[in-house]
């Protein structure tokens, strides 16, 4: 199970979501961080991973302006 937490500017804690994927690999991230894209997540300054197979491929394509 894959959970993303979101920290808000003013230092709140957010369950932003939680995923069983098949597989790890940037066609299934892009698919996560799109959901969250279409549920309205805008702005994204930062992620923080453990190096997941794909991620930062996926990242840039939703998230371009994220570190």
């Amino acid at each position: 199970m894959y959970v993303a937490l979101g920290v808000t500017p003013d230092g709140a804690r957010r369950v932003l979501g939680f995923w069983l994927l098949p597989t790890e690999n940037a066609l299934a991230w892009e698919g996560v961080l799109r959901e969250l894209w279409e549920r309205g997540l805008r702005r994204v300054l930062l992620f923080l991973t453990d190096g997941l197979p794909g991620i930062e491929e996926a990242i840039r394509r939703v998230y371009p302006l994220a570190e």
